[in-house]
Formats: structure tokens, C-alpha cells, sequence
């Protein structure tokens, strides 16, 4: 069915990383001729955490971070699935049009690999922000392509450097405006604006002290710039920045896909019509222990943990009911900081509050392993490393041992090797903010793969990201965990082999007990 408003031939969406709303300060004399008669907004909500692969994630995906749940890690290590649950604008873009041109060059190369799917047929491209800029004049002249996504990221490489909305930040603001001027010249000359929607925006910003990650406005405030035939000149109305996708959609007449979120914000077009914003489902993940009532630990003949997984194979079992008591040993572990005994999965729990708590060393040597606990923290908004449990220096990513710990949204498990490190990322579960869940990591040492269980599901099971030496031992004097971050832990268990489906099915039992 044909759309009823004005449909563009093309869309072109700049991005320039790390800039924020901090346009307003910056002398940018080509934006200020391109956008004369566009829509402006200096007062976009960006995603939270204000990071890179969260915000440029919302921006072609549709959805919040809480949703599509990509962090620089994981766009960095992987390719984003073909069958990923949130389309980007390309694989929307693609299926209306199988034969049109379509390409990203961005300076920050994992967002072609990590958050724009594979076999779209895209021209994908990257290089520093002034191969960037000849790039794109060379495919807008050569391909004339349907959709276009740019990103530069020297701006948010001077904010880090010398601090956002300082002198050397708002120049490289300066040095980019520069080059979009060229890309717009260029892009008039050989007849390509006509009926072009073009875009310039931001990611996020960041603090004067050259971090980003939190929730300060100089993080989460960004800017938007349009300009078309049907564009209606001003201010534009309440927009986030997952809200982009569903602005390029309408544009290009494509129907928005039923799974984002995004919203076309008042105030873009002459013939827009803003709806209300459709809830996320993004606790339509596992939940079955979320809404849980309480209970005390199961005592009696046939209801310890014990009964139901053979614990002579345990190195270690923190019950953290009521103490730190490691129960294979019967050795106590001590709190550095403030601990706290909670109401836990079952009976107390541990909550870390600026603590962390020091054991006796595990002796997993060089067999496989397997690491059981259940998680309960707040909603990630930051850069922080939270530790779950590790056995070597957690700043040191080389440092010979093992380390499991929470990163932003997602679960790392992080193996030194003295000169190098072995990782593995995945997502945390959907509904994890402030919910109990049960995380198992199996370390398969003989296939170098690790394998993530939630809630007793295998999530994923994948290569680790680097080989753990056959002959390296991992067995350290001492392990720890918390770090000084607010954590909950709750029966916290190290094996010394790959727990097998069966052992993981009859855990589950013991946790379901009526």
C-alpha cells in the first residue's frame, strides 16, 4: 500500500560519537547553513548506559539497551546474529528494497560488524574521520546509495583526551562540522539531494573530566539535525535516540517492525503524526524465580543440596546463610568493607556494599570447571567492573587466574595467562535488574569453549575469545569476590569439572523445592 505522506529516495544519517549536545557551543558553520530551515532538537535522550555500543545500538536497532543488550565487548567480539530479534534499519531497508545501494562507513569498525547484521549486501567500510569523509563523498557519488550511516569518533576520542565541552573538544566539533560540509557540497554537486532526508547526531557526550557512562545531562543529552523537503522547520518535540530508526523508516515508507520501540517524535515532518510509545517487553526473558516468594533453606533428610548433587566434587560451597563459611572446607572467609546478610534465594543472602570478601584459594588446576551462584543486582549505569567471584587481580587482565564478573549488561569471564587474556561475553537475562537469577559458567578447558547457563538453561555455548594454555594452572592462594561494588550473591559453588546437563537439571530440582 503506498504511503500517504512524502517518501524520500534516499536518507543519509551522520553520527558523530562523543559530541552530546555540545553543537550549541562548538562553532559549526556548515551545520548552521545545512539546517537553517531543518528540525533541531538540542535535548535528546540518549541510552543508558551513555555508552557507545548501547547508544549507536538504540540508534539502528530500535530499542533500548535493556532490550537489544549490546556493549562494546560484545559488538567488538561478535557478528550480529541474522536472526536477531531487533532488526536495524538496514535489514528493514533491505527486504523493501533488494537492489538498492546501501552502506555504513564508520570510524568505530565493530558497529559495521556488531550492530548492522551480515549478507545484507552493504557496503561496509571504516578508516579515521578523513578516510570516513572521502569514503562517503566516493560511495554517494558512486552507489548513490538508499540508506547511508556515517560515524565519525575523533570528537569523542578529544573528549576523552581533554575533557568534554573543553577547548580541544569542541575544536575536533569544529574539525568534523568541516568535514559533513564537504560531504554535503559534495552530495549537491552530483545532484544527490534531491529528495534526500540528511541527518547529523550524536551518541552521547560526557563529563568535563573526559568519562562517560553515567547520567549526568552533559552524558545523556544529545542533539538531532534534520533536513528535507518535508521537513518541518524548529524545534522538535520529546525524542530519544532509539527513536532515529522510526524517523528513517518513515521517510523511506517502510512499516516499522511490530518488536522496536521506537516513535516518529512530534515536530520532524510537515505530515508526521507522533503515536504514543509502545512498552518494551524486555522482561519477557526467563522470570520464573523473579516473582518468587521467599523461602527458608530446605533442611531434613532428601532436601540439603547435597542429596541432590554430589558435593564430594565441590572446591568450594559458600552457603552465605547467615556467615561466610565455605562449606567443603569449613574455613571462614573474611569482609573487608560492608557486608550485609539479606533475604537470599533461599534463607540469608550476602549484599556487598563497598566490601569485598577474601577466601582460601580453589584448586582447579588445569581441569575444566564449573562456577554456580545466584546473582541479584541493580541496573547497570555505568563503566564499572562489578566482580562476581575471581581468583586473580581484577585490574590486571593478565594476571594468571580466573575472574567471573558483571560489565556493564553483560557476564565476562575473564582467564589471565600472564601474558595475555581469554574472555567471553554474553548478555546478562533480561529481567536481571534487582531479580534473582542463577548463572553457571562451565570452563571447557580440553575444547576451549564456555558455556553459560541461566536459570539452568544453556544461553550460549561458544569458542573463548583466546586459548587457555592446556598446561596453565589456575590455581591461585586465595579468591575474592564483590570488589567494592553492591552486589547480592547467594550459594556460591566452584566444581572441578563441566557440570553435565544432568547434574545442572538436578541443581534446579533442589532450587525449586515446594
Amino acid at each position: 500500500m503506498p504511503a500517504s505522506h512524502h517518501v524520500y529516495d534516499r536518507v543519509y544519517l551522520l553520527g558523530v560519537d562523543g559530541a552530546g549536545n555540545f553543537f550549541t557551543q562548538a562553532d559549526t558553520p556548515n551545520l548552521d547553513r545545512i539546517f537553517a530551515r531543518g528540525a533541531i532538537s538540542h535535548d535528546v535522550l540518549t541510552s543508558m548506559p551513555t555508552i557507545s555500543a548501547q547508544c549507536w545500538g538504540s540508534m539502528l536497532l530500535g530499542v533500548s539497551p535493556r532490550s537489544h543488550r549490546l556493549t562494546n565487548s560484545i559488538v567488538s567480539a561478535r557478528e550480529l546474529p541474522k536472526d536477531f530479534p531487533f532488526p536495524s534499519i538496514f535489514q528493514i531497508t533491505r527486504r523493501a528494497f533488494p537492489d538498492a545501494a546501501l552502506s555504513s562507513i564508520s570510524h568505530w569498525s565493530p558497529i559495521n560488524r556488531g550492530i548492522i547484521e551480515p549478507d545484507l549486501g552493504v557496503r561496509k567500510e571504516t578508516g579515521s574521520d578523513e578516510e570516513v569523509g572521502e569514503k562517503v563523498i566516493k560511495t554517494i557519488l558512486e552507489d548513490d546509495p538508499k540508506l547511508l550511516f556515517v560515524q565519525f569518533d575523533s570528537v569523542d576520542g578529544a573528549g576523552h583526551h581533554y575533557g568534554y565541552g573543553t577547548e580541544g573538544h569542541l575544536n575536533q566539533i569544529t574539525t568534523v562540522d568541516g568535514i559533513i560540509g564537504r560531504i554535503y557540497d559534495a552530495a549537491a554537486q552530483a545532484g544527490r539531494l534531491e529528495n534526500t532526508l540528511f541527518l547529523v547526531t550524536a551518541d552521547h557526550g560526557g563529563t568535563p573530566q573526559g568519562g562517560h557512562g553515567g547520567p549526568t545531562d552533559a552524558e545523556k543529552i544529545v542533539s538531532f539535525f534534520a533536513a528535507g523537503e518535508s521537513v518541518q522547520p524548529g524545534t522538535i518535540g520529546e525524542m530519544e535516540v532509539r527513536d532515529i530508526p522510526a524517523i528513517v523508516a518513515f521517510a523511506l515508507g517502510l512499516e516499522q517492525p511490530q518488536s522496536w520501540s521506537a516513535r516518529l517524535p512530534q515536530g520532524v515532518f510537515v505530515d508526521g503524526v507522533s503515536m504514543p510509545r509502545k512498552e518494551e517487553d524486555f522482561n519477557g526473558g526467563r522470570k520464573q524465580y523473579s516473582d518468587r516468594a521467599h523461602q527458608n533453606t530446605p533442611q531434613g533428610a532428601g532436601k540439603t543440596l547435597g542429596d541432590f548433587v554430589d558435593l564430594t566434587h565441590a572446591l568450594c560451597y559458600y552457603k552465605l546463610d547467615g556467615d561466610l563459611k565455605d562449606e567443603i572446607t569449613g574455613a571462614c572467609a573474611k569482609a573487608d568493607g560492608k557486608l550485609y546478610f539479606t533475604e537470599g534465594f533461599y534463607g540469608a543472602a550476602a549484599t556487598l556494599d563497598d566490601c569485598t570478601v577474601n577466601g582460601g584459594g580453589v584448586d582447579v588446576g588445569t581441569n575444566d570447571f564449573s562456577v554456580c551462584v545466584w546473582i541479584r543486582k541493580p541496573e547497570a549505569e555505568n563503566d564499572e567492573k562489578w566482580c562476581v567471584f575471581s581468583n586473580k587481580n581484577d585490574e590486571d587482565a593478565r594476571d594468571p587466574g580466573f575472574g567471573f564478573l558483571t560489565h556493564q549488561m553483560e557476564l565476562e569471564t575473564r582467564i589471565g595467562t600472564g601474558d595475555g587474556t581469554v574472555g567471553f561475553w554474553h548478555p546478562m537475562p533480561l529481567n536481571y535488574q534487582n531479580n534473582w537469577f542463577h548463572f553457571i559458567a562451565v570452563i571447557h578447558r580440553d575444547t576451549n569453549r564456555i558455556a553459560y547457563y541461566f536459570d539452568f538453561e544453556k544461553e550460549i555455548e561458544n569458542d573463548a575469545e583466546g586459548t587457555i594454555p592446556p598446561a596453565l594452572s589456575l590455581t591461585r592462594g586465595a579468591v575474592h569476590f564483590g570488589n567494592r561494588t553492591a552486589l547480592t550473591l547467594d550459594d556460591l559453588l566452584v566444581f572441578d569439572h563441566a557440570l553435565s546437563e544432568e547434574e545442572i537439571a538436578s541443581m534446579k530440582a533442589y532450587y525449586e523445592q515446594a
